[in-house]
């Protein structure tokens, strides 16, 4: 809602959330008392109704001290992790920091097409200035370390790819979906088909790899989120909607499985 306002300076949008109460109650004369103030004077923040309270959304700034040298308790040595998107941005940065921290096998899943590693020492020959090349220099330098890399060829929002390549992985301790950043795109030169597409595998791919790791018992599944689900910058409204159902995703998931989701 608030990218939509940053494009259209003529409209106002509220988030008003509501638990409906008991008909008769005193809650319900509550609500109906503070619902209507609301709605002739729409409030810039989010607005949440629970029984007699009238709750707003508000922002804490925290202040993180440096880390130290200790491996977070939710990694392990030698753990298996699947990081979904993991060719680029965001997941690559983050399979790099696993494999060199704690050895680990990663299991990077894209859509980009990658060579099979029977084919790197070819492409590190004939295409040694590629981009590909480049990764795979990355990669047996990961390995150089002590972790493993698996590049997995698949549509992460497809069910069936991604059964499949569990059946070849098997049990994993944690989960990252990192998809790619979807370009900037105002809404009035909407880029239709393509933005519709990557938001729908972003947000099914979440579905996905929930329904098939979600009950193996995982450390932990992240969902990478930007901060435009709550600045909801001009022209990102699909990355808004996208990190908005990631955060609200991953709340639910960790109050109803226990799973550590983020």
């Amino acid at each position: 809602l608030k990218a939509l306002t940053r494009e259209y300076s003529n409209l106002r949008c509220g988030h008003i959330d509501v638990e409906v109460p008991s008909a008769g109650s005193k809650a319900e004369r509550f609500l109906l008392e503070h619902l209507m103030a609301d709605l002739t004077s729409i409030p810039e923040t989010a607005v949440g109704y629970r029984g007699l309270h009238r709750w707003i959304q508000t922002f804490e700034q925290l202040r993180f001290e440096a880390a130290d040298q200790r491996l977070p308790e939710l990694l392990r040595q030698n753990g298996i992790y699947l990081i979904a998107g993991g060719l680029s941005g965001v997941g690559l940065h983050i399979a790099g920091w696993l494999a060199t921290t704690t050895k680990s096998s990663l299991v990077l899943v894209d859509e980009i097409p990658f060579p099979p590693r029977e084919e790197w020492t070819h492409v590190l020959t004939s295409a040694a200035d590629s981009p590909v090349a480049e990764l795979i220099r990355r990669f047996q330098s990961w390995e150089q370390t002590g972790a493993n890399v698996v590049v997995c060829t698949a549509d992460i929002a497809d069910a069936a790819q991604m059964r499949k390549i569990a059946k070849q992985i098997g049990a994993v301790n944690g989960v990252i979906h990192a998809p790619a950043a979807i370009p900037m795109e105002r809404i009035e030169s909407n880029a239709g088909e393509d933005v519709t597409v990557a938001s729908a595998k972003a947000v099914n791919g979440a579905l996905v790899l929930d329904e098939i790791f979600g009950d193996q018992g995982l450390d932990f599944m992240i969902l990478c989120s930007s901060l435009d689900a709550i600045t909801g910058e001009l022209g990102q409204v699909d990355d808004a909607a996208i990190s908005s159902f990631f955060d609200a995703f991953s709340r639910k998931k960790h109050l109803e499985d226990g799973c550590y989701t983020l």
